[in-house]
Formats: structure tokens, C-alpha cells, sequence
């Protein structure tokens, strides 16, 4: 019996499911069907069209909905119907392609479920588009003689528009302009750009998915390694990112935009089991307490102004050095306190209480520096 509380799960494709072969491990496979096993739904959730998923992948049980198009459609694959739909309306779409032009790039699009691009296109493939990604992007294309032609008709809207550049200032000078008209811009890989309508990503269409089946966030596991997928990550109960050092950084900035203390079940348990534990709670603030004392009478003797302090911590400074420098020397010796640069408060340091072993080391240490 499944005792977990993730009830789907959504997998990026390229640089997470699938390897550099665009190949997916028989160690992954064996992984999805073990799930799938436990009644978990496994939902692809790419950037590509239904057609560019893995016959392999769609093969498996449990994988009966798809996330396509980074969001821009959803698909019941059993019944082959959009669950849901959000298209770039057309005169923005035609306006955008326009821009576009004023690029080195290579444009191809998505529509209803199927790339298309131009024979140009396709005989510049070998300069533009990553090897390992090559045979996909010819493959997966219909040849249309004129792409802005094609756009112009379509009444719906348009469901993506995929870009690969040369260069680098060519992809960010472009992607400022696109972003500027307020549609949504992410990128899957180096030199890649891809549009789509205004709001819609991975986690936009995770969110219609789960609201289709009645799922709440904390019944949903997402897992990617692309800038595409941080809204998916984050959409998710349970975000599991990648090994990218570009990813993990972009969502370090979203775990600490909001607040700096973030917590999880655990220690949500651990803090209500030390809340109930009175004896242990009080006794331990009041060891806090007496080494905060203690602390603060040694760095007065020795000529520390402090702030008031009813925490955990004392804002403390000295005329004998600039704050910088003793937070510098103080770490060269291994002992961590905080600096702020800000103007006001540039001469203090925020220093924790710790043990009280922890903190004789400290004013030992600033003996050491202010009297050497």
C-alpha cells in the first residue's frame, strides 16, 4: 500500500528524464514503473509537443497526461483532448516574429500539438541547434513555406515560439525586447529562447492539471533542470531540481525573496515537540539568556558599545576598528559573526550567542586582535 502523499509526479525531459543520448536510464525506468505501480501519475512536462515525447516514456503505465509546450497545453493522451489550452494571441504572436527578425536566430513554432519550420530553417539546423538535440528538432517539424504566413491564420492564437541563437548578446537583447511586451520568455538551455503567452509556464499547466483532477499542491512532485522548470519546482509539493548550478542558484534567490527562515514538515514537528517540552524549552532559553549576559558584560569591559538586546544575539561596536576589518580578522580565526555594509550600521557586528565554550572562544579571539 502507498502511504505517501504524492499522488503525481511531473518530469521534465531533456536534462532530467532523458540523458545527453536523449535516452532514458533503464535505473529511471525501473523507478516509473514502480511508481506507476503505486498509483502515482507520471506526467511529462517539456517544452515539446506530444510528438516529441518518447514513445518509450508514453509507453509506460500511469502516464496518461502531458504538460506540453512549457504549460501552453495540457493533454488527456487517453482521449488525445487539450485539458487545457493558452494560446499567444495572434497580432501580439505576428508582431513578436516581426521583431524577431531583427535577430540572428533560428524561429520555428509550435502549434496544436506540432512543430513547424521552413526548409531555410532546417538546412541551418547544423549551425544552430545543439547536436545532441538536432534529430529531434529536424525530425519532429513540418516544413511550411512561409511560418509568418501560417501565423496570420491562425485565429486561435499561437501556442510557442522556439528560438536558437549564435550568440549570447544576440539572445539577451532579443529576449529584453520579447519580455518587454509582457509575454513569457524562459530558456531551456544555453543559446535557447522560448515565448509563449503571458502567465504561461510549466507551472501554470501543472496547476490546471491538478485542479482537472482535483489534487491539491502538497499531492504534487515536480523534478527539472532547466530555468523553464522553476515555475513547475515551485508549483509542487515536493520541487526536486536537477544538479544545475544555474538552477539551484535561481531557486535560492525564490526560497530567500520571501523569507530567509524557511521551514519544512520536519522541523515544523521538531519545533512543536520543543515547544511541548516546556522543562527543556525554559531551561535552554535560560542558558541563552546567562551566556548573553555574560557576553555582553566581557565586550563592555573592553570597551564594546551594544544595543539593548531581548534575542539571541548583540549588535556590538568598538572605536579601536572598523567593522569590516574586525569581522575580517575574526574570521581568519574561524570565528563567524555577521557584517552589514549599510552606512548606519556599518561599524557593528551581529553576533550570535552560542555555547558558552563558543563564546569564550570569541573574546579570547578579539583579544588576540584588538590588543596584537
Amino acid at each position: 500500500m502507498n502511504s505517501s502523499p504524492i499522488r503525481l509526479i511531473a518530469l521534465d525531459l531533456d536534462g532530467t528524464l532523458l540523458d545527453d543520448r536523449k535516452q532514458i536510464s533503464r535505473r529511471s525506468l525501473r523507478a516509473l514503473r514502480a511508481a506507476a505501480d503505486q498509483g502515482v501519475l507520471l506526467v511529462p512536462a517539456t517544452g515539446r509537443t506530444v510528438a516529441g515525447i518518447p514513445a518509450e516514456l508514453l509507453a509506460l503505465p500511469g502516464v496518461r497526461y502531458a504538460i506540453t509546450a512549457n504549460g501552453a497545453r495540457v493533454m488527456d493522451l487517453a482521449e488525445n483532448r487539450a485539458l487545457s489550452e493558452d494560446y499567444i494571441p495572434r497580432d501580439l504572436a505576428l508582431q513578436v516574429y516581426d521583431l524577431l527578425t531583427q535577430y540572428e536566430c533560428l524561429v520555428d513554432l509550435f502549434q496544436d500539438g506540432q512543430g513547424y519550420t521552413t526548409e531555410a530553417n532546417a538546412a541551418q539546423a547544423d549551425r544552430y541547434v545543439p547536436e545532441n538535440l538536432r534529430a529531434y528538432v529536424l525530425n519532429s517539424r513540418v516544413r511550411l513555406p512561409d511560418l509568418r504566413a501560417f501565423i496570420a491564420q491562425q485565429e486561435r492564437g499561437l501556442e510557442k515560439l522556439t528560438l536558437f541563437f549564435l550568440s549570447e548578446d544576440q539572445r539577451q537583447k532579443a529576449w529584453a525586447k520579447v519580455a518587454a511586451l509582457g509575454l513569457e520568455v524562459v530558456s531551456s538551455l544555453p543559446l535557447n529562447m522560448e515565448i509563449s503567452a503571458a502567465g504561461v509556464t510549466k507551472g501554470s499547466g501543472l496547476r490546471a492539471l491538478a485542479g482537472a483532477l482535483d489534487l491539491p499542491a502538497e499531492a504534487l512532485m515536480a523534478c527539472g533542470d532547466g530555468g523553464n522548470d522553476i515555475p513547475m519546482i515551485t508549483a509542487a509539493g515536493l520541487g526536486v531540481a536537477m544538479g544545475n548550478a544555474a538552477l539551484i542558484a535561481d531557486l535560492n534567490r525564490v526560497k530567500f525573496s520571501l523569507n530567509p527562515y524557511n521551514i519544512n514538515r520536519l522541523t515544523l514537528k521538531a519545533g512543536e515537540a520543543a515547544l511541548k517540552d516546556t522543562a527543556y524549552f525554559d531551561a535552554t532559553r535560560q542558558k541563552i539568556m546567562d551566556t548573553r549576559a555574560w557576553t555582553a558584560k566581557e565586550l563592555a569591559n573592553r570597551g564594546f558599545s551594544l544595543t539593548d538586546s531581548r534575542s539571541n544575539f548583540l549588535f556590538a561596536r568598538t572605536d579601536r576598528m572598523e567593522g569590516g576589518a574586525l569581522y575580517r580578522a575574526l574570521k581568519e580565526k574561524g570565528i563567524l559573526v555577521r557584517h552589514f555594509d549599510s552606512p548606519r550600521i556599518v561599524d557593528y557586528l551581529r553576533i550570535t550567542i552560542g555555547t558558552q565554550a563558543q563564546m569564550e572562544a570569541l573574546i579570547k579571539a578579539l583579544d588576540e586582535i584588538l590588543e596584537g
